[in-house]
C-alpha cells in the first residue's frame, strides 16, 4: 500500500468524520458567540470559555443528533 491509500484509509474512516463534524461545528458555534456576546454588552467574557463552550455544545449535539447518521 502506498501512503495516499494509508491517507484515504484514515480520512474516510468514522472517527475522523465524526471529528471533523465537531470541529466544524464548534468553530461555527464560537464565530456565533463571537458576534452575540459583544451585542449583549459581554465584552469581557473569555475567548477559552467561549471556546470550552463551543467545543461541548458541538460534542453534545454531534453525539446526540449527528453521528448515529454516520453510523458511528
Amino acid at each position: 500500500m502506498t501512503i495516499t491509500d494509508y491517507f484515504h484509509q484514515a480520512v474516510t474512516s468514522k472517527p475522523f468524520k465524526v471529528t471533523m463534524m465537531v470541529l466544524g461545528m464548534a468553530a461555527f458555534i464560537y464565530i456565533l458567540l463571537w458576534i452575540f456576546l459583544p451585542m449583549i454588552h459581554m465584552y469581557d467574557f473569555p475567548p477559552f470559555l467561549q471556546g470550552m463552550l463551543s467545543l461541548l455544545g458541538a460534542g453534545l449535539l454531534s453525539y446526540k443528533y449527528l453521528a448515529p447518521r454516520i453510523g458511528a
